[in-house]
């Protein structure tokens, strides 16, 4: 018999961090959450029989939660994936301007048209394709 243990990817940490910040400033989840949460995350990937933790099985977990909150009246939003999200803008920027562009041009046009930012006001688009202190702090 094999044990599953699921390794993390960046991404699904990210959009968990994000999920129990959202839903404590909503009142929805305390301290204990944010380990149940993660715990719950381990216990979905091995049900998957998967050996990573993506941003399927988070999302999952994210929808579980916010179906068991929803039934006492308590909303809690999904984190998009960041990838998805910044994949969505660029599409946007690029059929507007129907014109090729670096990724560096696109990024800042994304955030000078669109603000692409997700609550916290973190920009993943300079996680994810490059990094420029001078401008924002991630």
């Amino acid at each position: 018999m094999k044990t599953i243990n699921p390794k993390y990817t960046f991404e699904a940490t990210e959009i968990l961090n994000q999920f129990w910040i959202n839903t404590k400033n909503d009142g929805l989840a305390t301290n204990r959450t944010y380990d149940s949460l993660f715990r719950m995350t381990v216990a979905q990937a091995r049900l998957n029989l998967s050996d990573v933790i993506d941003e399927e099985i988070v999302t999952q977990v994210m929808n579980s939660l916010s179906l068991m909150w929803s039934q006492y009246g308590k909303v809690a939003k999904v984190i998009m994936n960041p990838k998805e999200l910044t994949y969505q803008v660029f599409y946007q920027v690029l059929k507007v301007t129907k014109s090729g562009m670096t990724i560096y041009e696109l990024c800042d046009s994304s955030f000078t048209e669109y603000s692409v930012a997700v609550d916290t006001g973190r920009v993943y688009c300079i996680r994810y394709y490059y990094y420029r202190p001078d401008e924002i702090d991630v």
